[in-house]
């Protein structure tokens, strides 16, 4: 039989580690039991513990000499029999631990929870920490929760990053989308004030909350939009009402003139106080035709940005020649939809001036400014066309705020029709 000094070098490691890897385990056993505060185990497990660190020191003490007093197979067979042990007192934590409630059992319980909890004295020293809390911290802050204190006012003012509601009840969204609503509650232990942290996850919440609002701001815009159509309605009944009017004056006038050629040549047939009552009132009539207020030039679109919640404020005045009317009109209307849209403001700037003979107007809002440079589509698109159609130019800035720049010549290349 070889001796244990023959045995080559991997074996010696293998057997070296195995006996470290027993006393670690007798090390973390006797932990345990002081934790589920077993006082006769614990005296055991401490016997046992210093048999193996003295065989493992023996045994180093011997590999490192080159001399082994023993054989190597009486080596194995002890290193078997702790091995045996130290799994004997595993089994037997384990078993106890199903059966009996410790501090331990608790927390463990408390690691488990979906929700974080934090208790930490009225320094910000923590008292009790779950593993959930502790992951929302490091993912918020990028560090462990060492002082709560300091952890809770920074929520409160939302200084975190993904900070959506600052406040007495914080919520911060995470990069993964998951919110978590937090809440802090005073208690007393032990005669001292304690506080609880309680992270809840509302993600489900927060993001149907963001769904209904996107939700209600495009049923807002409709509802707007639908109004706006209400007005133009209204304007076409107006103008129907105003246009049998004028066919009823026309044939008022027409009627006139027959009784006037009826009475030239045949007086007798022909009332003649009727025939001059019929011409003071086609006359007057006649001479009393003016416009109406909402047939004035760009009324219609101040209207319709009144009923989008959207105020018109110009500075100058806007161009009355007829040629440019279209132009300005386009624009207006395709400025309110972009403000209520995109920059969701309420109110619509444009200022008009005059520079070398053309027409120079500015459009700007309130609104939020644009996250990206803005891109020329849909009606900018088209109102660009009609602008460059014109002989005119456009220009758009989108940092550090909307600005639509238009320069119009007084006299068009072409002729220009409504809309775009």
């Amino acid at each position: 039989m070889k001796s244990f000094e023959l045995l080559s070098a991997n074996v010696r490691g293998f057997v070296q580690l195995w006996a470290l890897m027993i006393v670690f385990l007798f090390v973390y056993e006797l932990v345990r039991y002081i934790q589920i505060n077993r006082s006769l185990l614990r005296m055991a497990l401490c016997a046992e513990e210093v048999c193996g660190s003295v065989f493992y020191q023996q045994l180093l003490m011997r590999i490192n000499e080159g001399k082994p007093s023993v054989q190597w197979i009486s080596v194995v067979l002890l290193l078997a029999a702790f091995s045996v042990l130290a799994g004997a007192e595993l089994v037997s934590i384990g078993v106890w631990r199903s059966k009996n409630l410790s501090p331990m059992s608790l927390k463990d319980s408390v690691d488990h929870l979906p929700t974080g909890i934090c208790f930490y004295w009225e320094g910000g020293l923590p008292k009790l920490i779950n593993r959930r809390m502790d992951s929302i911290c490091r993912q918020i802050t990028g560090e462990a929760l060492l002082d709560a204190a300091a952890f809770w006012e920074s929520l409160e003012k939302g200084g975190v990053e993904g900070s959506v509601r600052s406040g007495s009840e914080p919520i911060v969204c995470l990069k993964d989308n998951i919110a978590y609503a937090f809440a802090r509650h005073e208690n007393y232990l032990e005669g001292r004030r304690i506080y609880e942290i309680i992270a809840s996850d509302i993600s489900e919440e927060y993001r149907l909350t963001l769904e209904l609002s996107k939700k209600q701001k495009q049923a807002n815009y409709i509802n707007s939009r639908l109004k706006a159509l209400n007005s133009s309605v209204q304007y076409l009944i107006m103008d129907k009402e105003i246009l049998g009017m004028k066919v009823h004056i026309h044939d008022s006038l027409g009627k006139t003139l027959l009784m006037t050629r009826e009475y030239m040549t045949k007086p007798d047939t022909i009332n003649k106080d009727e025939l001059l009552s019929l011409w003071r009132t086609n006359i007057m009539l006649l001479k009393n035709e003016e416009s109406e207020k909402w047939q004035q030039p760009y009324f219609i679109n101040s209207y319709h940005a009144a009923k989008l919640g959207v105020r018109l404020i110009i500075s100058g005045e806007l161009p009355k020649q007829e040629l440019l009317i279209p132009l300005i009109e386009s624009a207006l209307s395709v400025h309110v939809t972009n403000v209520l849209r995109h920059a969701e403001g309420n109110e619509a700037y444009i200022s008009v001036s005059q520079e070398d003979g053309s027409f120079l107007l500015t459009f700007t809002n309130n609104g939020s400014p644009p996250d990206t440079k803005v891109k020329e589509t849909g009606g900018l698109a088209n109102l660009r066309k009609l602008i460059e159609k014109y002989g005119g130019e456009m220009d758009i800035e989108s940092e550090p705020q909307f600005k639509m720049i238009l320069k119009l010549p007084p006299e068009p290349k072409e002729s220009v029709g409504y809309g775009i």
